[in-house]
């Protein structure tokens, strides 16, 4: 039994966070398609400029490792998270690909309402179908995935969170987690194929339920300080796009300690998750937020008060 067996999972509830957050920001621009400029550069500056720095810095100590430099035509389709054109440089930046879909069905949506929810209907069918009956023919992989599930996941709640946000159960947070908690277990156990499609649905209804329960807590508590869990959730995106280059960093001094003799493997998760999470909160603090308030301003779209709370730390 492997106790972060499970952690992977992480995908699913990031995934069902950025349907959520989308949703929930840009909610009432639904339907107007003068407000499309605006949303498009909001996700253009949100993303992109960090991404780009974290790219380049991976092809330069992959270069510095003896690896040759990348084609032009890899390199552009990385730089672009293009969602058909296989695993891109920076490897995890996979999830992006999909994130980069999910926003131009979005798209669809504030332009049109009704085209851009036929045609969210018709990815949910097309998903679903091959589920049942495998591949479809002509249509690319990364549109098929199960994964995608999770932005209707998140969307749904952020709906409710709109529409009704009294009838929203007090029972869906520690549901939600009980939830999760069974699945991760029943794939540590090696009674869940954790990559499996029905492992999509085994964390990602919990997640759903978690996103939308914390939200509501959230609002009840709203008078509430929590500066830790708020400084991880404003430089998450900063630890997700650099915990690779901190982790081989710290492996590297990991290997040439002289530790005990028969040390178990999991004891360098401290060790390397500490630093991970420091690390991409320095790259949060020094680099990702100065950078975003600088373009904004450059382009003359920053807010009276352009900081990002945890509510909006994917806007």
């Amino acid at each position: 039994m492997s106790i972060f067996q499970f952690g992977h999972a992480g995908v699913d509830l990031f995934f069902v966070i950025s349907g959520f957050i989308i949703c929930y920001v840009h909610f009432n621009d639904i339907g107007k398609p003068e407000r499309i400029g605006k949303y498009l550069a909001r996700r253009f500056q949100r993303v992109f400029p960090l991404y780009w720095l974290a790219l380049a810095l991976t092809i330069a100590l992959s270069i510095l490792g003896t690896h040759s430099f990348p084609t032009v035509l890899r390199l552009i389709t990385s730089a672009l998270l293009f969602p058909f054109s296989g695993e891109p440089l920076l490897g995890i930046a996979w999830t992006l690909q999909f994130e980069v879909t999910f926003y131009f069905v979005f798209c669809i949506c504030i332009c049109n309402r009704r085209v851009g929810l036929s045609v969210a209907a018709l990815w949910l069918a097309v998903v679903l179908a091959s589920a049942v009956i495998g591949p479809l023919p002509y249509v690319p992989a990364l549109l098929l995935s199960p994964y995608n599930l999770q932005f209707l996941f998140g969307v749904t709640g952020a709906v409710w969170l709109h529409r009704s946000p009294d009838s929203v159960p007090d029972w869906f947070l520690p549901v939600g987690i009980g939830g999760f908690l069974i699945a991760a277990l029943a794939e540590d156990s090696n009674l869940m194929n954790g990559y499996h499609d029905i492992a999509r649905l085994a964390y990602g209804v919990p997640c759903g339920l978690m996103v939308l329960g914390a939200a509501m807590f959230s609002f009840k508590w709203r008078e509430a300080r929590w500066p830790l869990l708020s400084s991880l959730g404003a430089a998450s995106y900063s630890i997700y796009l650099f915990q690779f280059l901190w982790i081989g960093m710290i492996w590297k001094i990991w290997q040439t300690l002289p530790l005990p003799f028969g040390l178990p493997s999991w004891t360098a998760f401290p060790f390397l998750a500490i630093p991970a999470i420091w690390g991409g909160c320095i790259v949060s603090r020094t680099c990702e937020y100065p950078m975003l308030q600088w373009i904004r301003r450059w382009t003359g779209s920053a807010r009276p008060r352009d900081t990002i709370d945890v509510a909006k730390s994917r806007t």
